[in-house]
C-alpha cells in the first residue's frame, strides 16, 4: 500500500482495459471496472464518491490510485453561436483548452478509422 500522491496512479490516465486489469488485480470482478469508469464520466473527485462501491474497495482504490479532476481557470462563451471555451489548468501546472459546440458532427464512419468532428461553419458573412 502507498501513501504518498507520487506514489500513487491517477486512475483517470488508465483506459478501461488497463482499469479492468488493475481490479482484477486487486481481486475484484471485471465489472467492477465499468462501474469505477462511470463514476470517473460522472466527473467523481473523490472514491467516496462512488457510493455504489463496497467501502472496502473504496478504501483499496484510494490505497493505488487518486482522483484528479482538472480545475477550470477560464471559462467564455461566444455570444454569436453559444460554443464555450474551456482553459483547464492541469496537475503539472500546464493548461488546455477545449471548446464545445453545439451543432458539431460525430462520425467514425470510413475512411475515418476514429471519430472525427465535423463543425457547420457559419456563413462567410459572418466570419
Amino acid at each position: 500500500m502507498q501513501t504518498a500522491e507520487t506514489e500513487l496512479k491517477d486512475i483517470r490516465s488508465l483506459l478501461p482495459e488497463e482499469l479492468e486489469t488493475a481490479l482484477t488485480a486487486l481481486g475484484e470482478p471485471k465489472y467492477r471496472a465499468k462501474q469505477v469508469f462511470r463514476w470517473l464520466n460522472r466527473g467523481a473527485g473523490a472514491f467516496e464518491e462512488m457510493s455504489d462501491l463496497p467501502g472496502v474497495l473504496r478504501e483499496k482504490l484510494a490505497g493505488e490510485f487518486f482522483v484528479y479532476r482538472p480545475g477550470v481557470l477560464r471559462r467564455q462563451v461566444s455570444r454569436l453561436d453559444g460554443t464555450v471555451k474551456y482553459l483547464w489548468e492541469l496537475r503539472d501546472g500546464n493548461a488546455v483548452e477545449t471548446v464545445v459546440m453545439s451543432g458539431a458532427i460525430f462520425s467514425s464512419a470510413p475512411p475515418w478509422p476514429t471519430p472525427t468532428v465535423w463543425c457547420s461553419l457559419p456563413p462567410p458573412s459572418i466570419r
